[in-house]
C-alpha cells in the first residue's frame, strides 16, 4: 500500500480515536472483553494504529522513545511480579481464577501504554499537533453539550426524557442516568469527572494561563475560546457531583493562582531571600484560601447532596471514629478497600502479589470495621467479581511492590520534566503545552485516590501529547 494513503489512514483513525474520548465503557467491547466496564470506544481505533503505525516505526527505528523507558521498566516488573505470584498461596475468591484477573490486568497496562505511544508518533509536524487539538476541542463539545442536556433536564423536569435514556444504553454498559447527577457520556459521574480532570479542564486551564488559542477569531472580539470551554467544562464538573473531581479542580485553580501571583513578585525589586519569603507568605495564604473554599464547598454539598448531610456531624466522629464518621458520608468503603490493598503490601512489599491479584487477599486484609458496612459486604457476598483497590497509588503498592512503584512514579517524573523545558521554549503554544503536563500531573495526583485502572485512556493520552511536543520542539531545534 502507498505510504500516502497508509498517511492518510493513520490521520482518520487519530482522529476518530480523538473524538471517541467521550465514551468510556461501549457495551459491544465489553462483550468482547469478558464483562470489564473499562471499555473506551478509542481501544478500536487504536488497535488498527498499533498494528498499522506505531510497530511497524517502532521496528524501523530500532528503538523506543527515552521517556518510554521508565514505563517500560514498570511493566518488566509488573509481569515480574505477576509470575512470582504463582509462588503465593493466593486465597481463593467465588472461583474467580487468579490468571483471568492476571491477564485482564496486563492487557489493560498495555493499552495503557499504547495509548501513551500513540501521540508520539502521530504527531510528528505543527500540523499534526493543530489536528490533534481540534480533534480534543470536538471531544470536549460532545461532552459538554451531553452533559448540559442532562443537567438541564434534572433542572426543568427532575428527570430525562426517553431519547437520552436511549443513547446512554446504546453506548454505555451501564445505561444508567443518575438522579441528581449528570454522567456525559462516560460509565459513571465519577468517570466524567476523571476524564475532564485528566485532559479537557487542565488543557483549556493552560490555554486561558497562557493567553494561547488555536483559533483566529475571540468570543465578542475580547474573550478566547478556551476561556468559555473552560468554564463549561467546569460547570459540566460541578453537575457530576464527584467530590474527589472537584477537589482535583480546586487544586488546580489554586495551584494557577500561586503561579500567577509569584509571576507577578518576580516581577517586582525584591530580590533573593526577600522574593523567597513573600512567595511563602503567598503559598500559605492560598492554602488557607483553598481550605477555606473546601470548606464553603463542603457546606454547600450538606444542602444539596444527601450523601454530605453529616460532613459536619462532630458528635458522630467523636463515638464511632473516623471509619464511622466516613461511613456517614459514603467513603468509608472505598477508604476501607485502600486500607486492605496497602496491608497486601505490607505484605510483599518488594514485588507485591502481581496485576490483579490485591483482591484475593481482601477477606484477609479488611479492618473489622468493614464488615460494618452493607457495601462491603455486598462486595463479598452477592458481587461475581474480585474487589479491586480503587486507588492508583496502593493498587501500584499492593501490586507491584515499591519496586513497581517507584519506576512508575519516575515515568511520570520523566514527563514533568520535559514540560518544565517546554514552558521555557519562545513558542507560545509550547508553553501551554508544558503548563498543561503538569497540570495533569497535579490532577493525577488526587484523581488517582479515585481510580485504579490502567484501561482509560486520559492520562495516558496526555502525557504523550506532552512527550511528542517536546519531540516536535527538539526537531525545531536541530533544523
Amino acid at each position: 500500500m502507498h505510504k500516502s494513503v497508509i498517511s492518510r489512514i493513520n490521520r482518520i483513525l487519530w482522529v476518530v480515536l480523538l473524538l471517541s474520548l467521550p465514551i468510556t465503557s461501549f457495551p459491544l467491547l465489553q462483550q468482547l472483553f469478558g464483562g470489564t466496564s473499562v471499555a473506551p470506544l478509542a481501544i478500536v481505533p487504536l488497535i488498527i494504529l498499533v498494528i498499522i503505525e506505531i510497530l511497524p516505526e517502532i521496528i524501523a527505528e530500532k528503538k523506543l522513545p527515552l521517556e518510554f523507558m521508565p514505563l517500560l521498566m514498570f511493566f518488566g516488573v509488573a509481569l515480574i511480579a505477576t509470575f512470582a505470584a504463582n509462588f503465593i498461596d493466593i486465597p481463593s475468591f467465588r472461583e474467580v481464577p487468579i490468571s483471568k484477573n492476571s491477564l485482564e490486568g496486563v492487557l489493560t497496562l498495555i493499552t495503557g501504554m499504547a495509548f501513551f505511544l500513540a501521540p508520539i508518533y502521530l504527531i510528528k509536524s505543527e500540523a499534526q499537533l493543530r489536528g490533534t487539538l481540534i480533534a480534543i476541542y470536538i471531544a470536549a463539545v460532545v461532552i459538554i453539550f451531553f452533559s448540559l442536556l442532562q443537567g438541564i433536564s434534572l433542572l426543568v423536569s427532575k428527570s430525562y426524557p426517553g431519547f437520552l435514556r436511549s443513547i446512554q444504553e446504546l453506548i454505555s454498559i451501564s445505561g444508567k442516568l443518575y438522579r441528581r447527577r449528570v454522567t456525559g457520556l462516560a460509565f459513571e459521574p465519577s468517570w466524567l469527572a476523571h476524564q475532564l480532570n485528566l485532559l479537557f479542564i487542565p488543557f483549556f486551564l493552560s490555554m486561558t494561563v497562557t493567553g494561547h488559542s488555536i483559533f483566529r477569531s475571540k468570543l465578542f472580539k475580547k474573550f478566547n475560546y478556551e476561556n468559555l470551554f473552560l468554564v463549561l467544562s467546569l460547570c459540566t464538573l460541578v453537575m457530576s457531583f464527584s467530590r474527589i473531581g472537584w477537589l482535583s479542580a480546586i487544586l488546580l485553580l489554586g495551584y494557577v493562582l500561586f503561579r500567577l501571583v509569584a509571576k507577578r513578585v518576580d516581577r517586582t525589586r525584591y530580590t533573593g531571600f526577600v522574593n523567597t519569603l513573600i512567595k511563602i507568605l503567598i503559598f500559605i495564604g492560598i492554602l488557607l484560601l483553598l481550605v477555606g473554599i473546601i470548606l464553603i464547598v463542603g457546606w454547600i454539598l450538606t444542602k444539596v447532596d444527601p450523601r454530605m448531610e453529616k460532613l459536619f456531624d462532630v458528635e458522630r466522629y467523636r463515638e464511632f471514629g473516623f471509619l464511622g464518621w466516613a461511613g456517614q458520608l459514603g467513603i468509608a468503603e472505598r477508604m476501607i478497600l485502600w486500607i486492605s490493598a496497602y496491608k497486601v503490601y505490607l505484605l510483599y512489599p518488594l514485588l507485591g502479589v502481581g496485576l490483579g491479584g490485591a483482591g484475593y487477599f481482601f477477606q484477609n486484609t479488611l479492618p473489622d470495621f468493614g464488615f460494618r458496612l452493607p457495601e462491603t459486604n455486598t462486595v463479598f457476598i452477592i458481587d461475581t467479581f474480585v474487589p479491586n483497590a480503587k486507588n492508583l497509588w496502593v493498587r501500584l503498592l499492593s501490586e507491584t511492590g515499591i519496586i513497581g512503584f517507584i519506576f512508575f512514579v519516575v515515568w511520570i517524573y520523566g514527563v514533568i520534566k520535559n514540560c518544565c523545558v517546554l514552558e521555557k521554549s519562545d513558542n507560545n503554544e509550547y508553553r501551554s503545552i508544558g503548563l498543561f503536563g503538569k497540570l495533569v500531573g497535579l490532577a493525577l495526583v488526587v484523581e488517582g485516590f479515585s481510580m485504579d485502572t490502567f484501561g482509560l485512556p486520559y492520562i495516558w493520552l496526555s502525557f504523550g501529547i506532552v512527550v511528542a511536543v517536546f519531540r516536535l520542539k527538539a526537531l525545531s531545534q536541530k533544523i
